[in-house]
């Protein structure tokens, strides 16, 4: 009984010791890891004068400065050129000291400094009121020149052009989109020196009346020259070809790239417009009112603009005048948003399709298609929509 005792206490002493030892052992553990081994005497790293330690490798952190915003007068609402500027319509708006307009003293905050003023440039709501959006005065509006003058790429020209449904991409264009220019000529062979379309009319003239030096035209004629015909080896009077269809060639080729669309619509004299509203107030009607169009210049409806104006190079705008004025078919080509593509392309004629896309040209038969396919319409749809669809 005893000796049972005994090695029991024998071996709750040995555990004891055991977790004594595991114990002392962590404990050091941990002090190695928190750099306080050695009893706590040892150190890692530098320490300043206070005890605390410097990271290894990093900077010292610097504070970031605050950003600093200044008050700047801004437009309530959108103010139109000529509007006289009142402390109703500005408001104050805060923006960063840094800001460029700021920085350069273009702005405003004291609504002393601009009530009374006049608005040069249209100004959208929220935007900031700069000096050079101001006139000098009343009369100084005109030297801002036009609003569409503003949309004008530097460097570029705006022209107006005439489209229909056909030439005006159905009349789908909007303000901002890009088009290219497609033109179609329609060419004839001349005479160098007569500068006529060949091929020139030839008559005959008696040979043996020309040696002997009398009369030897048949019949007379004007406007000619003698010239040897290789072909029946005699003499033939030459004159330029009046009332007889030459022979033409067409050909079509992209000539303009990226002209921007400015505007798309119908024009109205403002004149008549101002003349219109002046006899308005007189009779005391209300000016804001539609004013009847006069007879000489009929109605439109907005859904058919008859105009658009394009921002191109002023070589270009040259290119597009004379091809108006000599009366060149033109079209224009819408472009996909963002679309810079700058395309080289071969001009489209007769001869090229026959040699590039596989056109057979047709043998001579027995038979041909009735009626002839000049007396045949070319197909397209009305001048003018239905008149259910110009119906307000």
């Amino acid at each position: 009984m005893r000796l049972r005792i005994f090695l029991i206490l024998f071996v709750v002493l040995l555990l004891a010791a055991v977790a004594v030892v595991l114990v002392v052992s962590n404990l050091g553990g941990l002090a190695l890891l928190t750099g306080n081994g050695d009893g706590g005497n040892a150190t890692s790293g530098n320490q300043t004068d206070g005890g605390s330690q410097d990271e290894p490798l990093l900077p010292t952190p610097t504070a970031t400065p605050a950003m600093r915003f200044v008050e700047v007068l801004v437009a309530r609402a959108r103010l139109m050129p000529g509007t006289v500027i009142t402390a109703e319509l500005l408001t104050v708006e805060l923006r960063p000291e840094d800001n460029v307009a700021v920085r350069a003293n273009y702005t405003f905050s004291n609504p002393e400094e601009l009530e009374g003023r006049i608005v040069g440039t249209e100004i959208p709501p929220g935007q900031a009121i700069l000096n050079s959006m101001l006139a000098l005065n009343s009369t100084d509006l005109a030297s801002f020149g036009s609003d569409l003058a503003l949309y004008v790429s530097r460097g570029n020209v705006a022209v107006a052009f005439p489209v229909d449904q056909y030439s005006g991409i159905a009349y789908t264009m909007r303000p901002g989109d890009r088009v290219d220019v497609f033109m179609s000529l329609t060419l004839q062979q001349v005479d160098e020196e007569f500068q006529s379309p060949l091929p020139n009319v030839l008559q005959l003239i008696d040979q043996e009346a020309l040696l002997t030096g009398q009369y030897f035209f048949f019949p007379d004629t004007f406007n000619g020259r003698l010239e040897f015909i290789p072909e029946i080896s005699t003499i033939g009077f030459i004159i330029p070809t009046e009332g007889v269809d030459a022979a033409t060639r067409q050909v079509t080729q992209l000539t303009i790239q990226q002209a921007e669309v400015l505007w798309v619509g119908t024009w109205t004299d403002p004149r008549i417009v101002a003349r219109g509203n002046d006899a308005n107030i007189a009779e005391g009607i209300n000016p804001e009112s539609p004013v009847p169009t006069p007879s000489s210049f009929p109605a439109r409806v907005e859904r058919e603009p008859d105009l658009v104006i394009l921002s191109m190079t002023a070589q270009d705008a040259l290119l597009l005048k004379w091809a108006l004025e000599v009366g060149i078919n033109i079209h224009l080509a819408l472009r996909a948003q963002g679309d810079g593509t700058v395309y080289v392309t071969t001009s489209v004629s007769l001869p090229q399709m026959i040699e590039q896309s596989g056109i057979t040209i047709p043998e001579q038969g027995e038979f041909r298609e009735y009626p002839a396919i000049e007396q045949v319409p070319t197909p397209g749809v009305p001048a003018l929509p239905p008149a259910d669809l110009l119906t307000p």
